[in-house]
């Protein structure tokens, strides 16, 4: 154990830098910058269907890479159509409800009415 605990002890034992990091020429840029929130084109979502890689673990949604892949020009348009609708139901007042679901805009989590 004590060869471990020197082991450790010289992996997080960090040296300071010998000279100053030059930062002359840096430009500073935007920390949260501007989102897009207009609803993608079809041709968009082609795109993005066409990145995204195969043998990776689905995401929330539980939908695979190679399921959306596999679903062809349907599919993208199936889900250009989901995409659009949401897009739509949230750009409407700050709040509304829609198909039993409370839409809240911009902060605070959705809820199921």
């Amino acid at each position: 154990m004590a060869r471990w605990a020197e082991y450790f002890r010289e992996l997080f034992t960090v040296d300071h830098p010998a000279e100053q990091l030059h930062t002359t020429g840096l430009r500073e840029v935007d920390a949260d910058p501007p989102i897009d929130e207009t609803a993608p084109s079809l041709d968009e979502v082609r795109k993005a269907v066409a990145k995204l890689r195969g043998r990776k673990a689905a995401g929330v949604c539980y939908i695979s890479a190679k399921l959306l892949k596999a679903g062809d020009e349907a599919m993208i348009c199936g889900l250009h159509a989901v995409l659009t609708a949401v897009d739509i139901r949230a750009s409407g007042p700050a709040e509304s409800n829609v198909d039993g679901v409370a839409i809240k805009k911009r902060r605070g989590a959705s809820t199921t009415t």
